[in-house]
């Protein structure tokens, strides 16, 4: 199970986090006035940095709950919202998984052009084999969501998915990291306490456009397969190696346009059977929508 105990993990998370408040300070600030651009950089000093923080997140709490896990609970898959539902967790920042992605770009960078960057394509690798009758490898042609399950529809990245009430929601919001675009990530938790530093297990979905890094779980596969994910030709990785508690990692990836999406199932050590099943059904209601753009408003005549 995940633990969050030490200081170098503290600082790690700190500094990922930032990245998070930063762009989502940013996207509050653009949403406040659509006829200037604000950025938010990060600070060198240490008493600087921790204002900067406090202010960030004082922002954040007034922008309504857009990208921080608030918002108004739907009461089932059918009342779908672009702000996902339950109790947020502040102690996971994306990725939620996996090694250290190392350094960002420092000059931007069309990732679909590098060598060092490129993924498996689906007819690059074998189909799954007949003898896999693991859940994993059988997603349903239509996903579908339970009737009692809440809903995230997010149509700026052209997706959704849906969970049970009693997962949440943790590592959401957009993320910056150098001169790479920003890109998209949330993470359906199941804890195994109230203090939300445990878990069994979480489903992460990330949207990364090419200029930004994108996940490398198929690239680096010891055997990743093809399949067929939300209807669409996709890749595998059934096993990746998981790092600290994680048992291992399932990831899908699908790419649409200048679009990645990448959906992971990942359980922990000590994590339930029940916690695998469920994170695997959650998984496996992940739909792409038509990506909409959201449109400039007009401002009023004078």
């Amino acid at each position: 199970m995940l633990k969050i105990t030490s200081r170098h993990r503290f600082n790690q998370i700190f500094t990922r986090h930032w990245s998070t408040i930063a762009a989502r300070g940013a996207s509050c600030l653009t949403h406040v006035s659509r006829h200037h651009d604000y950025s938010l950089n990060m600070p060198k000093l240490p008493f600087v940095l921790i204002a900067a923080v406090i202010s960030a997140m004082t922002l954040l709490g007034a922008c309504g709950g857009d990208d921080d896990g608030g918002g108004t609970p739907s009461s089932s898959a059918s009342a779908g919202s672009s702000t996902p539902t339950g109790t947020p967790s502040d102690q996971i920042a994306p990725p939620l998984e996996g090694p250290d992605r190392g350094p960002a770009a420092t000059e931007r960078t069309d990732f679909r052009e590098s060598e060092e960057w490129k993924l498996p394509s689906p007819d690059g690798v074998l189909p799954v084999p007949d003898d896999k009758k693991d859940a994993i490898y059988h997603p349903p042609s239509e996903p579908e969501c339970a009737a009692d399950w809440q809903s995230l529809v997010r149509p700026s990245e052209g997706f959704s998915i849906c969970y049970p009430s009693d997962w949440q929601t943790a590592g959401y919001g957009y993320v910056t990291a150098g001169q790479e675009d920003r890109w998209f990530s949330v993470g359906l938790v199941k804890f195994t306490n109230d203090k939300r530093d445990e878990q069994d297990a979480h489903v992460s979905v990330y949207v990364i456009p090419r200029y930004a890094r994108p996940m490398t779980y198929t690239r680096d596969c010891p055997l990743p397969y093809n399949l067929t994910f939300a209807g669409s030709p996709a890749v595998i990785c059934p096993e990746f190696p998981g790092q600290g508690s994680e048992k291992y990692i399932v990831s899908y990836h699908i790419r649409r346009g200048d679009l990645d999406y990448f959906v992971q199932v990942v359980p922990y050590d000590g994590g339930s059977s029940d916690a695998l099943d469920t994170a695997v059904e959650i998984a496996h209601t992940f739909k792409l929508i038509d990506v909409q753009t959201p449109q400039p408003t007009e401002a009023p005549a004078p």
